[in-house]
């Protein structure tokens, strides 16, 4: 009984929480990262305006401005993944396509590190005076690849 009234409370955060995220300025395609990740140590975290915005409340009365970030936030994603040798080479070109799709959409790159073993790419969006979404993308080879979508505003 318990189970149905704790699934019966969630059903209008589903139906009505509902948002097209894709459509949003900050939002980035990550759904190609699904074909390269067979990897034994996942990660993945999608926390969307809902749940946001329900911390956000709750915690107005504490902290009034991480009450605000969070209630200005729509989607929080992360997909984090160990990498074999002979994906490294389509992480890679994945990377790439994606920086040069960001640059033509008019992202602002702030951070870019190439090193022997290590790259990480991160990317601003801004709209007017408002950041509207964040990419960093984090890639260590032979070893694992991280890709953080936030946005909001």
């Amino acid at each position: 009984m318990k189970k149905i009234i704790f699934v019966l409370c969630f059903i209008p955060i589903l139906l009505f929480g509902q948002e097209d995220y894709e459509k949003l300025p900050g939002y980035v395609d990550l759904s190609e990262l699904e074909g390269l990740k067979d990897a034994d140590e996942t990660v993945e975290v999608f926390i969307t305006k809902p749940l946001l915005s329900m911390v956000a409340s709750m915690s107005s009365s504490e902290d009034s401005s991480l009450s605000n970030l969070l209630g200005n936030l729509a989607l929080i994603r992360v997909e984090k993944f160990s990498l074999s040798e002979k994906k490294m080479e389509k992480v890679k070109n994945f990377i790439d396509r994606v920086s040069k799709k960001l640059n033509k959409e008019k992202w602002s790159r702030i951070v870019r590190v190439k090193e022997a073993n290590e790259r990480v790419e991160i990317f601003l969006k801004n709209q007017g005076k408002h950041v509207a979404g964040l990419l960093i993308m984090a890639l260590e080879e032979n070893k694992e690849a991280v890709f953080i979508n936030i946005v909001g505003r």
